[in-house]
């Protein structure tokens, strides 16, 4: 496919907000986030017509909205990738703030964090696994301060399923499910 001519392009359509997570597919739907200092969306797309289904807004807490959280250019406000159990999406965003939406663009739930120490801004993407959606929240700046914490949240009602510490800084790596020896 050439982009320059259209070659080879299907289809084409104009994200109406910024963001670097990659796109999920489910079916015929393609989702994305995108924010800025203001607004936080996740946005569905058709994968057949490219025609943008729905946007919805994730809603903020006060400390969330109050001041927004530094970023670099490279990460953005909208850098985590969503994730989806084929019912609802999940994404997360730079502020630390989380949002499920069903396929329709209805809001299930939310859940604030608290914005992240993190220089780089907030980066690491969404896992899934048997009703657990894993958020990764690595922060502060040097060694193990006590800050950074796996979360396993329960993707039906949002509640903290259990958290774990982590010994590390802040970071940008994402968690992944493996078996490991069954």
């Amino acid at each position: 496919w050439d982009a320059a001519s259209g070659k080879n392009i299907r289809w084409k359509a104009e994200v109406p907000m910024p963001g670097n997570s990659s796109p999920i597919v489910w079916e015929t739907r393609v989702f994305l986030t995108g924010a800025d200092e203001q607004r936080r969306e996740v946005l569905c797309f058709d994968s057949e017509s490219g025609q943008l289904l729905w946007r919805a807004e994730a809603p903020g807490t006060p400390q969330s909205t109050a001041k927004p959280p530094e970023v670099m250019d490279d990460t953005g406000f909208a850098a985590p990738t969503p994730v989806t159990d084929g019912r609802h999406v999940f994404a997360m965003f730079a502020n630390g703030d989380m949002a499920a939406f069903d396929f329709e663009g209805k809001l299930a739930w939310s859940h604030g964090f608290g914005i992240p120490e993190n220089g780089y801004g907030h980066a690491a993407s969404l896992a899934m696994h048997e009703g657990l959606v894993f958020v990764q929240i690595d922060e502060g700046h040097q060694g193990p301060d006590e800050k950074s914490n796996l979360y396993a949240m329960n993707a039906a009602t949002g509640a903290i399923a259990w958290q774990v510490k982590r010994a590390v800084p802040n970071s940008w790596t994402s968690p992944i499910v493996v078996e490991h020896e069954g």
